[in-house]
């Protein structure tokens, strides 16, 4: 009788427990889905921190410089090169940019008078009778657009700013942040979850390296085939490709839209070659160029991350589905670490 009693008291611990563990993981990602914007903010902050905090501990550790004057080296290097980058181009792109507001719509009336009945009838014409007599509620419409614009504008701008000083305030002092955050961690733990903590910096900075060189790449690859071909505003089309190859998947679907657009006014055959283009740019990418780099950071399967940027998609919009990626990286080495390792294999040897 006492070891059934002893035995149902074991019992109904383990389920206080579970109800308990339950209750806390309900509670936190309740409370994440309700600040998950700013949890995107920080985590943006701390991928800024970490190329400038590898970039530093590089340059200190191959030279005799400290590493306080490695890092403001490199952030001077970055303003550097953006801001020649910024010089150098913003002018065409400027030009180019105005001049693709005015070719997309122009486009989109030609590909409206040829092929609007099989886009169920004439779409642009309704469109733009409505933008030259609009009613009252338009003009309620276009100014709260026009409103909503700025204010969007200005987050943007507040949010850039954020994520800049975060990421240099945490690239300065990581080990002061790192040692805050291991000191939440149970004593008996320490020692792994430090040896995480550098798991995980270590593959998101390659990540970002590999990233940023993805990007590079089909930019330059993108302006060359459209240069050939003589497709108008190459240098702006490839730059948007570039930007919106950091989101894969559906970044060079969205990036091919305005090139679609713009070749169309070229004929067909500039239709058909700019598909091809960015169908071969992305096939090489996705089974060449990303494998070789995913060899030094995670692979991360396509199906996953494809989970991932819908779900943050659909929670934070276009940050959570520029983010998913690195975050699923992220959870993939936690798991790794964490459940594979620790847990399976510590099982299977006992």
């Amino acid at each position: 009788m006492a070891e059934t009693s002893r035995t149902r008291t074991g019992s109904d611990s383990e389920t206080a427990r579970a109800i308990r563990t339950v209750a806390i993981v309900t509670l936190v990602l309740i409370i994440a889905v309700q600040i998950l914007d700013v949890l995107l903010l920080a985590f943006a902050g701390i991928l800024l921190a970490v190329i400038l905090s590898g970039a530093a501990n590089a340059v200190a550790g191959r030279t005799s410089i400290p590493r306080g004057a490695a890092l403001a080296g490199t952030v001077v290097a970055l303003v550097v090169i953006v801001g020649l980058g910024i010089w150098a181009l913003a002018p065409q792109v400027i030009e180019q940019s105005r001049q693709l507001l005015e070719e997309v719509p122009r486009a989109l009336k030609e590909l409206d008078d040829r092929y609007g009945s099989w886009l169920g009838g004439d779409v642009y014409k309704r469109v733009a009778e409505k933008i030259e007599n609009p009613g009252q509620d338009s003009v309620r419409s276009v100014l709260s657009g026009f409103f909503g614009a700025v204010s969007g504008t200005i987050g943007f701008l507040g949010s850039a700013l954020l994520i800049v000083v975060l990421g240099l305030y945490l690239a300065a002092r990581p080990q002061t942040y790192r040692n805050g955050a291991m000191a939440l961690v149970p004593l008996r733990h320490r020692g792994r979850a430090a040896k995480l903590s550098d798991d995980i910096a270590d593959k998101l900075l390659w990540w970002v390296i590999g990233k940023l060189i993805e990007m590079v790449l089909v930019g330059i690859v993108t302006f060359i085939g459209l240069w050939l071909w003589g497709i108008p505003l190459a240098v702006t089309l490839a730059l948007i490709a570039a930007a919106l190859a950091f989101i894969p998947t559906f970044g060079p679907i969205v990036a091919v839209v305005p090139a679609i657009l713009i070749a169309f006014g070229q004929g067909i055959e500039s239709v058909v070659y700019v598909a091809v283009l960015y169908f071969a740019i992305q096939s090489v990418e996705s089974y060449y160029v990303t494998p070789l780099i995913h060899q030094r950071t995670i692979s991360l399967p396509p199906a996953l991350t494809i989970i991932a940027q819908v779900v943050m998609g659909v929670f934070a919009g276009v940050m959570g589905l520029a983010l998913a990626t690195p975050l699923a990286a992220v959870v993939l080495v936690v798991v790794q670490k964490l459940y594979v390792e620790d847990t399976l294999k510590a099982k299977k040897t006992s």
